[in-house]
């Protein structure tokens, strides 16, 4: 249960104190500001730097990004030789390869990785993929699992705020054993749901808009965000002046989240996003959408009023602290309210029933917390921001791109921007941005582990189907993807599978969009099919869930295949080959003919989604759930 919560001192101080909301008659300078400023959850009136645009169309990366992505480059490229070099590659002319990558290094492969939605469970086995591929985990080099770069979800939001530290030192200082929703002595790792309470405040009193994801954002940050006080003073815009990203030693981090606007279907009063509504990212550099407004902003200056693309009432910054955006990415309060409100019947998230012909909102879903929780926290809003239900519901920021009927042809739009969880649009996986021909990726690991299957919380492929539709509605190039019950039927949800390698099973029947490799979580050497909102993992826990992980990526350390590194290098390669005038090996068509997908489909009934252990096939689920480690659970301790 919620804990009981007085509030003498927040609702004291907002009663006594009559706040000034207007902007002060001189505002400060950014270099005016000190690491004091920062330290508050507030956001920042400051003079607008000079600029000579504030919005810019999206048809094509920033110069920031650009630059960026040219200097990461070369970085590739050393990573991708010592990879290569250490494969059993027959048949293939490397150090040609290699040569005409280093004369012209634009050639050289963009690759992604994309780890899916799913609460802690999802971001703790998609740290063991992370680990599984990072080639300064010693037994990932002598697998030869290449590095790649990376988007989406809470683990990134760690890797890219700690600076990149090696998988093991983040995990370390997550301290995955604290559950952060419940009121601690641990002053240092975690915090009471009072003092995080506290700690939002000053950006209600500041006149900007609050919702209750600010508060999970805290609650998120103690663990997955750098820096003192759950990283209060950290901010996503910060992460560009790291050194490590400075100096292109990581990955680019990427969010997403689709947008509600007025019109879309409600119920109980509460909205849920339409099956085509546009999907925001951000970045260190900007957020913005390729759909929608098509415009992308400085993700630093964040929070200010803009119309037609100009600032109103100076700039601000300190807006984008990296616990709201991380909140942002994770705001799926309205289903979860309708979910209770409707008994479990509405309200699904990307955890699909897959009987054909698949629903677009079935019943089965993971299930969220308690209506007896989220009461409580609207409570608490209620008592200390005076804040209703509806007035914090939603994710709500000043919109960038909004307009004004002063400028002649105009379309208004909204002056904030409302945002949800992607997963209410049946893509959990953050696929989309790393998917815009802009970029130019040339594969992409898709790590899923969003309990889509009932009743046992695997997957069943439902995210990248759902990214392949929106994708083939926006017409934009990507792999064609089968149906969640050909996922299941052909066995996909527990063995790799790649999508794209034939370039007639695209949208565009060429090699424009990426290779895809499907990766849904799946018990390896270990049932590792968590509870979404378990929140504290022992030592033994996080253990089994790397060894998991590991053994899935390298196939059991090669057991299942010796020749599965071969197989995954050759796929890593296949778009970058037309580009330098190279051809597929032998080698690549033998893997290829087994790893990917053939164009057929079984959309045949499926049974559940139960799997054996892959290494171990004796072991039962039932056995383990009666002598493997357990954690926690989150909505039961807060």
């Amino acid at each position: 249960m919620l804990p009981s919560l007085t509030w003498p001192a927040l609702l004291g101080v907002a009663a006594a104190v009559a706040i000034d909301r207007r902007a002060p008659a001189i505002l400060p300078t950014e270099d005016d500001l000190t690491a004091a400023n920062y330290s508050s959850y507030a956001p920042i009136q400051v003079q607008c730097p000079k600029r000579d645009q504030w919005v810019r169309s999206a048809g094509g990366l920033s110069n920031e990004e650009s630059l960026w992505v040219e200097g990461r480059k070369p970085k590739v490229l050393e990573g991708l030789t010592s990879y290569l070099e250490r494969l059993n590659l027959s048949d293939f002319d490397l150090e040609t390869y290699l040569t005409r990558l280093q004369e012209n290094k634009a050639n050289v492969p963009t690759l992604g990785m994309a780890i899916s939605g799913g609460a802690w469970s999802s971001a703790l086995t998609g740290t063991g993929a992370l680990r599984a591929i990072d080639d300064r985990f010693s037994p990932a080099v002598e697998q030869q699992v290449p590095t790649y770069n990376i988007g989406g979800s809470w683990p990134v939001m760690g890797l890219v705020t700690y600076n990149f530290p090696t998988i093991d030192a983040m995990i370390h200082a997550w301290h995955v054993d604290i559950s952060r929703g419940t009121a601690t002595t641990d002053t240092v790792h975690a915090a009471t749901i009072q003092t995080m309470l506290e700690q939002i405040a000053p950006k209600h009193e500041a006149g900007y808009d609050l919702s209750y994801m600010d508060l999970l954002g805290r609650i998120f940050a103690y663990e997955f965000v750098a820096g003192p006080n759950g990283g209060m003073a950290t901010t996503l815009s910060g992460v560009a002046d790291l050194s490590n990203f400075r100096e292109h030693n990581m990955p680019l981090p990427l969010w997403q989240a689709p947008q509600l606007v007025a019109s879309d279907t409600s119920f109980y009063g509460i909205r849920v996003p339409a099956d085509n509504a546009a999907i925001y990212e951000w970045t260190p550099f900007e957020i913005g959408s390729w759909t929608g407004p098509e415009e992308f902003f400085p993700t630093k200056y964040l929070g200010m009023k803009m119309v037609d693309g100009l600032p109103v009432d100076g700039c601000v910054v300190n807006y984008d602290k990296a616990s709201f955006m991380l909140g942002m990415a994770a705001d799926a309060w309205n289903f979860w309210l309708i979910e209770a409100y409707s008994n479990n019947t509405l309200g699904s998230f990307a955890k699909r029933a897959t009987e054909p012909p698949q629903p677009k909102r079935s019943l089965s879903k993971r299930d969220g917390p308690p209506l007896s929780l989220l009461n409580g926290i609207a409570s608490l809003f209620q008592q200390a921001y005076s804040l209703s239900v509806n007035a914090a519901l939603y994710v709500s920021i000043p919109n960038p791109f909004a307009t004004s009927t002063s400028t002649p042809n105009s379309t208004i739009v909204p002056t904030n921007l409302t945002l949800v969880d992607e997963s209410e649009m049946l893509q959990a996986i953050p696929l989309w941005g790393l998917s815009q021909p802009a970029r130019g990726v040339d594969f992409i690991l898709a790590w899923d582990s969003d309990g889509d299957a009932a009743p046992y919380s695997w997957n069943n492929g439902t995210s990248l189907h759902g990214t392949y539709l929106y994708a083939q509605a926006h017409g934009v190039p990507f792999p064609i993807v089968p149906s969640p019950a050909t996922f299941i039927n052909r066995n996909y949800t527990t063995r790799p599978t790649f999508f794209g390698c034939d370039a007639n099973l695209t949208m565009t029947n060429n090699t424009q969009a990426p290779i895809i490799l499907y990766m849904g979580n799946a018990p390896y050497s270990a049932y590792t099919n968590y509870s979404a909102f378990q929140s504290s993992f022992s030592d033994e826990n996080m253990a089994v869930i790397l060894t998991n992980a590991f053994n899935q990526l390298s196939q059991g350390n090669g057991t299942l295949d010796a020749e599965w590194p071969e197989c995954l290098g050759c796929a890593v390669v296949e778009r970058s080959l037309a580009k330098v005038g190279m051809r597929r090996s032998e080698q690549c068509e033998r893997c290829f003919g087994r790893y990917c997908w053939d164009g057929r489909s079984d959309d045949g009934a499926p049974g559940f989604v139960d799997p054996a252990l892959v290494l171990d096939p004796s072991f039962s689920f039932e056995e383990w759930n009666r002598t493997g480690p357990q954690g926690g659970e989150f909505w039961a301790e807060v």
